[in-house]
């Protein structure tokens, strides 16, 4: 992400001043206030992801209002998920201002008024991560999607899923072909998690339901790599689809779901057998962990993969190896682990 302001870098009697003027040439037209702007703090980061931004903001006690007049003064028409990582906020839209408490997500949208504000006891700084979407991505009546400005999402699914990926991709740098890509993931998401909301998603086109249910299955098996049931038929159930539904899903990237899970489970045993603070576990121990039940197997799959037995691999790493060194060579499809 690219840090475009940071309060501290301007002299305290400038600070709120630049930062009202800063944040509606980057957002949209808003109006913002505070009651001490001598005491203000702010940061400002932003990242550009194929035609979708996202956004980490920080900032002490503060007001945010778009009115009537500032939309028709411009109107990028987008629609914003903010999660709320930490503070409480304040939002209304369309609807009573309601508290959205810390890690929970909100839906607003920009052709329709709002306010906003958010303290911290103690006189900390709220931190939001947001993403905005062009509106014409999303594949939905604009009149349905209005019934969510202002709405908490709850938790659980999608929201955890949208969740994790504004958490990621407002914390670390992506090059431009990761960016793009990473972006169009995130407009899937927040597309199904919206059609999820207004119980539309059969509105969503195939393209976007597929890449949302991959993104959830991926995500599910990174949570489940060490159970030693996670199988593709499990993936699947998990998912509510068929087997031969979600083993397309996977071949579509270039690679099959069980070689996909085998995959993340030798990285984290490669990750955990280069981890000097791991000496002392033994091999099998960290197999295990990862859901390789059988040790022969285990030494079998990791010498296919990375040229000797995980044993030793692990005596000719230096500590401070990185498992980005290593090549995976994936075996041939086939049974799991």
């Amino acid at each position: 992400m690219d840090t475009i302001f940071r309060a501290t870098d301007h002299p305290v009697a400038e600070r709120f001043e630049r930062w009202a003027e800063l944040v509606p040439r980057v957002f949209a037209p808003l109006r913002l206030s505070v009651a001490e702007p001598d005491r203000h703090r702010s940061e400002l980061r932003v990242a550009e992801l194929g035609g979708t931004m996202a956004y980490y903001v920080a900032s002490s006690t503060s007001r945010v209002e778009r009115t009537d007049r500032m939309i028709r003064q411009a109107d990028p028409d987008v629609v914003r998920v903010a999660l709320v990582e930490h503070g409480d906020v304040v939002f209304g839209q369309d609807v009573t201002p309601r508290v959205v408490e810390p890690c929970r997500l909100y839906v607003s949208t920009s052709w329709r008024p709002f306010e906003l504000s958010g303290a911290v006891p103690g006189g900390g700084m709220n931190v939001t991560r947001s993403a905005v979407v062009p509106f014409g991505r999303l594949s939905m009546p604009r009149g349905q999607v209005e019934r969510l400005g202002g709405v908490a999402v709850p938790a659980g699914g999608l929201t955890d899923l949208v969740t994790a990926s504004l958490r990621e991709l407002t914390t670390h740098d992506f090059g431009p072909a990761d960016a793009s890509r990473l972006g169009s993931v995130l407009v899937d998401l927040v597309a199904a998690l919206v059609a999820h909301l207004l119980d539309r998603t059969s509105d969503l086109p195939a393209q976007t339901r597929e890449q949302a249910l991959l993104a959830q299955a991926e995500a599910f098996i990174q949570a489940n790599l060490g159970d030693p049931g996670l199988t593709p038929a499990a993936v699947a159930a998990a998912h509510h689809v068929g087997l031969r539904t979600m083993q397309r899903l996977f071949r579509r990237q270039d690679r099959g779901l069980a070689d996909w899970i085998r995959h993340r489970r030798l990285e984290a045993c490669h990750r955990d057998l280069t981890d000097p603070r791991l000496l002392s576990q033994p091999v099998h121990l960290i197999g295990r962990r990862w859901g390789f039940t059988d040790p022969s197997h285990f030494s079998r799959v990791f010498r296919a993969a990375f040229g000797s037995p995980p044993g030793d691999y692990r005596e000719h790493q230096t500590p401070t190896s990185s498992p980005c060194t290593a090549q995976l060579a994936l075996a041939p499809s086939g049974d799991l682990p």
